[in-house]
């Protein structure tokens, strides 16, 4: 309690001991604020460049010359904003502020049309300030500007962005330039079935794989990386790209833990390939096996334990089998299952106990 009574206390002595010239001007600017919000453009816009003239620090200056721009652009003036964020971007202060200037710049030729000449100056952002907001919002613009234009700007999309990389390859934003170049030349692939495309989608996601291994979009791309070696029928690499993401996998107690689909499906995924793409049919009972034992409330127990007794059906264990499909009721007791029970001690080699295929769209 003490110390939060002085933590109290110290606060309300630096409130007391701000400037009182500060504080009015502080007022001041909020007045303008509410003037422009009430829809008096003009008169706000006089309030403004008067503040900024009386400012007390030049950040407060620069900040109210962006409002002014603002004001400006509400006013239908757009040369006046743009010749104001172009004087913030050569003049202002903070690097932070010149590249939010020339951010300003490019979306207001963008949304007049000047596609081509927007799509420059956000290249120039992306290279230039790779490691500030404005620099990843131009990426995210550019990215987006491309795709609209079909087919050949995405290629256009990837051509940059190989051409990028070196340039950007110890910045915040390498990770997200290989992660969103892989994507879209892995949709390219979807799309067209391009062995170019899936090419350079391999190249990208082991990229991101190899060199950007402690980011955010490194489970994201092994995951599209582990579906394009299943499209490509390359199974081994999809169960070692798997096992990769599974290593990842931490282990908590906290009540309402998480598990991200890439571990459980990964893990239905791979007992799905050992029974079907491999014919290892004591493999995929093992798997199966794991996987019931590591998520014991799952809502596919069910389905787990049905298909791990096809899968010792097929291993020449009946009795394993049986243990197998004696726990479904436990798991479900209305499960789907326990009629097609009869039909998979008959004909376990048939499509009655091939699991359900997967596909990228069902999980998230």
């Amino acid at each position: 309690m003490r110390s939060a009574a002085l933590i109290a206390l110290a606060l309300a002595l630096a409130a007391c001991a701000r400037d009182p010239a500060m504080l009015a001007w502080e007022a001041d600017l909020r007045q303008a604020d509410r003037t422009l919000a009430r829809g008096d453009l003009e008169a706000g816009l006089e309030r403004l460049r008067a503040l900024e003239r009386t400012a007390p620090r030049p950040s407060d200056a620069t900040s109210t010359r962006f409002s002014q721009a603002r004001a400006l652009e509400a006013l239908g003036r757009l040369p006046d904003a743009v010749r104001l964020y172009l004087d913030l971007a050569r003049g202002a202060s903070r690097q932070e502020d010149r590249a939010r200037a020339r951010y300003e710049v490019a979306r207001i030729a963008e949304e007049q049309g000047h596609t081509e000449r927007a799509m420059a100056m956000y290249r120039a952002l992306v290279l230039t300030y790779p490691d500030l907001m404005p620099g990843l919002r131009s990426f995210q613009r550019l990215r987006m500007l491309h795709e609209e234009q079909g087919e050949p700007g995405v290629r256009d999309w990837l051509t940059w962005t190989l051409e990028a990389y070196p340039k950007l390859e110890h910045t915040r934003l390498a990770d997200n330039l290989v992660y969103d170049a892989g994507v879209r030349a892995y949709r390219q692939w979807q799309r067209t079935r391009s062995l170019a495309a899936a090419q350079s989608a391999e190249r990208l996601f082991l990229r991101l794989q190899r060199d950007h291994w402690q980011t955010g979009s490194w489970d994201e791309g092994l995951w599209h990386l582990s579906w394009l070696y299943h499209g490509l029928g390359r199974h081994h690499d999809e169960v070692v790209t798997l096992r990769k993401l599974q290593q990842t996998r931490q282990k908590t107690n906290f009540i309402g833990n998480y598990e991200h689909t890439y571990y459980w499906v990964g893990q239905m995924r791979i007992a799905r390939l050992q029974l079907l793409a491999f014919g290892d049919p004591a493999a995929a009972a093992d798997s199966y096996a794991w996987f019931l034992a590591e998520y014991p409330k799952s809502r596919w127990r069910d389905d787990a334990l049905f298909w791990q007794g096809c899968a010792w059906l097929r291993a020449g264990e009946p009795a394993r089998a049986e243990a197998s499909f004696a726990r479904i009721p436990e798991a479900y007791e209305h499960s789907k299952y326990l009629e097609r029970l009869d039909a998979a001690r008959s004909d376990p080699a048939g499509a009655v106990c091939d699991p359900a295929p997967f596909t990228e769209d069902d999980w998230p």
